[in-house]
């Protein structure tokens, strides 16, 4: 009976222990698991890109202070708010297909246009992944806006093609055996550099005088030609 009693004492025991080493296990976890969603928040929250996600019908459960102040919302008024009455590119019809495209696909990037809190418009450049939850599915949306960039782009866009019609009228103005000719090669550069569908020369031999044309180029030259 001594025995009996020293070994179920002892199966006890080592119960107790299992069961304390479970339990300061799941605490542990529980521990790393809270330290760890801590850092992600402050990262989240300190980051200079906008971070939202959103539930899987497109309906705002979380943001950070930076998407805030890129869109002019407060957190607040932001949470709620449906991706709808965000998104200035896509129509309110077309968003549930695109959402249960990058649920298909799992994440995505692309560029897209945001509606700011007064209005305006800004071109925003996102990253998103779908995420499965046992609360809910959602997407974990990183925004930065490139309305500057993209403003930037386009002006350096412009000056290039100024520049090379600048070179095209410089040539043609060296090369040309009269007027005719160098007016007509200056339309032939502005209607291909810029992609103008007609441009054309005029003048007078004489102030006053009756206006003839004196050079044409572009798309539409041909049609008005035949006038």
């Amino acid at each position: 009976r001594t025995i009996a009693a020293l070994a179920a004492a002892l199966v006890i025991i080592a119960g107790a222990i299992v069961i304390l080493i479970w339990r300061s296990g799941r605490q542990k976890l529980a521990l790393e698991q809270a330290a760890h969603d801590r850092r992600y928040r402050e990262v989240v929250e300190l980051s200079v890109d906008g971070y939202v996600r959103l539930d899987a019908e497109g309906i705002v459960l979380e943001c950070n202070e930076a998407l805030a102040r890129m869109t002019g919302y407060t957190k607040g008024e932001l949470i709620g708010m449906s991706l709808k009455m965000l998104d200035a590119h896509f129509r309110p019809e077309d968003l549930p297909g695109a959402l249960a495209r990058i649920r298909d696909t799992g994440a995505a990037r692309f560029q897209t246009r945001w509606r700011r809190a007064d209005g305006s418009v800004m071109d925003m450049d996102v990253s998103t992944v779908f995420a499965e939850d046992p609360e809910g599915d959602c997407f974990h949306g990183y925004l930065r806006d490139i309305t500057r960039d993209l403003e930037r782009r386009e002006r350096l866009q412009r000056l290039n093609v100024f520049y090379r019609f600048l070179r095209r009228i410089e040539h043609a103005n060296a090369v040309a055996l009269d007027t005719g000719s160098m007016l007509e090669d200056f339309c032939r550069a502005a209607a291909e550099e810029n992609d103008f569908a007609l441009v054309w020369a005029v003048g007078s031999n004489q102030p006053g005088g009756p206006v003839r044309l004196l050079g044409i180029a572009g798309k539409s030259a041909d049609h008005e030609r035949a006038y």
